[in-house]
C-alpha cells in the first residue's frame, strides 16, 4: 500500500516509518504543522525532519513555510480555559483535524492508497479521537485512513532519536502547550 504519512516531528517518525516499511508499505512523508510556535521551534523541527528523511531515504513534502495562517491560530486557541497540555480536547482535536485534513488532501493524488500520522505513536495523544477524525476525513476525501497503534514503538523511537542526535522538542507545538507541558 502507498501511504502518505503526516509527520509531526522527526523522533516520532523514526519508528513509524520503519514499521510501515517493514509491513511492506511505500511511505511518503508530509510535514504539515502550522501549529508549531514560535518560528524558531518550527525551523528546528522542520530541519530535524529534513535530516531524518535523508538518513532514512524517504521522500518528504513540506506543506508550508512557518507562518501560522489565521484559521490555524483560531483553531489552537479554541476553549483555552479547559486546561491541560492534552486536557484541552477541543483545541487538540481541532489541531489534529487541521493537519490530517491537509494530509488527506495531499494523499488524494492517485498513487496514495491511504494516509496516516505519526501522532499515533504518542501515548499522550487521544487515539480514539484521532481514529474518529481519520474516519471522517476518509469519507470526505475518499482516501483510506490507515490506523495502526504505533505506541508500542514510542520508547524505541525516543531512544533512536537520542542515539542519532535528533532534535527532540519539549512540548507538543502550539503556543498554549509551551506552558502546559508536563
Amino acid at each position: 500500500m502507498n501511504i502518505m504519512l503526516h509527520i509531526c516531528c522527526a523522533p516520532c517518525s523514526l519508528y513509524t516509518i520503519d514499521k510501515l516499511k517493514q509491513d511492506g508499505h511505500k511511505v511518503q512523508g508530509f510535514f504539515y504543522n502550522p501549529n508549531i510556535y514560535p518560528s524558531v521551534e518550527y525551523k528546528l523541527r522542520r530541519q530535524a525532519v529534513v535530516d531524518m528523511a535523508k538518513r532514512l531515504n524517504v521522500d518528504v513534502t513540506y506543506g508550508e513555510n512557518w507562518a501560522i495562517p489565521a484559521p490555524a491560530v483560531e483553531l489552537v486557541k479554541t476553549d483555552l480555559n479547559r486546561g491541560g497540555w492534552y486536557g484541552n480536547q477541543q483545541r487538540c482535536s481541532n489541531c489534529w483535524r487541521m493537519r490530517l485534513s491537509e494530509t488527506s488532501k495531499q494523499a488524494k493524488v492517485p498513487q496514495f492508497d491511504a494516509f496516516t500520522t505519526t501522532l499515533l505513536i504518542s501515548p499522550y495523544q487521544d487515539h480514539e479521537k484521532i481514529k474518529a477524525i481519520g474516519a471522517e476525513l476518509e469519507k470526505e476525501s475518499r482516501v483510506n485512513f490507515y490506523y495502526d497503534d504505533f505506541r508500542i514503538g514510542f520508547r524505541q523511537s525516543q531512544e533512536m532519536a537520542k542515539e542519532q542526535g535528533v532534535y527532540r522538542q519539549k512540548y507538543c507545538g502550539c503556543e498554549q502547550s509551551i506552558t502546559e507541558k508536563k
